[in-house]
């Protein structure tokens, strides 16, 4: 609801001011940069994903309440956090996303740059880079591509459905393999949770966990495809069935 006004100077940390929210993109980066104005004398919160969250909330409660004058995040700060922001700071302009190092893309440089200018505290959010200013503001105004397709997975409801009639999970990825999707939409192939599922079909697990929470096992976002993750998920499924710790 607040428009965004791009700083036409680069951006120094000697610069920073009270209601700046700093974005960089790794936990000891955020580290650094917080410690670096502390030493300086600023007032600061930090904001990084693998933070515990009871931390995080006292961290974002002294930024709402003005005992911190600025705050250091990774993106995580795009994630639903509404603090009286005045100016965000992108302190980089790439991010390493799993598999290399990259340049923002436009979403979410918008993401970002749209917790700048909270409505009743500040009448215009500004946004500010270190480099590249041109380049970044085209992506903060880049108009969004339309969707075009979009991917489908099976919902609950489609497999309380399926489990009036069939009681195995064999028979549900035998028959969503089947599936057609309609025009437009994309199959989720399901295939990290059909391998999961082989591993441990016929087993204890099977038999003692109802098909709804299996179901919900086999989603658990982790790489499938990482031995010591999925030995360490089966390790857990034994557990919960026996009761252990």
């Amino acid at each position: 609801d607040t428009p965004l006004e791009v700083e036409t100077k680069e951006f120094h940390i000697k610069h920073v001011k009270k209601g700046d929210a700093l974005i960089c993109f790794s936990r000891r980066r955020v580290l650094e940069t917080a410690s670096r104005l502390q030493n300086d004398g600023h007032t600061v919160s930090m904001i990084y994903g693998s933070m515990p969250p009871e931390t995080r909330k006292k961290q974002i409660e002294q930024f709402n309440k003005g005992k911190t004058k600025v705050i250091v995040a990774t993106d995580a700060i795009g994630m639903g956090l509404n603090l009286p922001i005045r100016r965000i700071v992108f302190l980089e302009n790439d991010k390493f996303d799993g598999t290399r190092r990259r340049l923002l893309t436009s979403q979410e440089v918008k993401q970002i740059a749209g917790r700048a200018g909270r409505k009743g505290i500040y009448n215009i959010g500004k946004v500010a880079f270190t480099s590249d200013i041109r380049k970044m503001r085209n992506l903060l105004l880049q108009e969004d591509e339309p969707v075009h397709t979009f991917a489908i997975a099976p919902t609950n409801s489609v497999f309380e459905r399926f489990q009036r009639y069939y009681h195995d999970l064999g028979t549900f990825f035998e028959l969503w393999g089947k599936f057609e999707s309609p025009k437009g939409t994309k199959k989720a192939s399901l295939a990290e949770e059909k391998s999961l599922y082989q591993m441990i079909a016929g087993t204890e697990i099977e038999a003692r966990l109802s098909l709804m929470d299996l179901y919900g096992f086999l989603h658990l976002p982790f790489s499938k495809n990482e031995p010591i993750l999925t030995r360490q998920w089966e390790d857990t499924m034994y557990a919960i069935i026996q009761g252990r710790e």
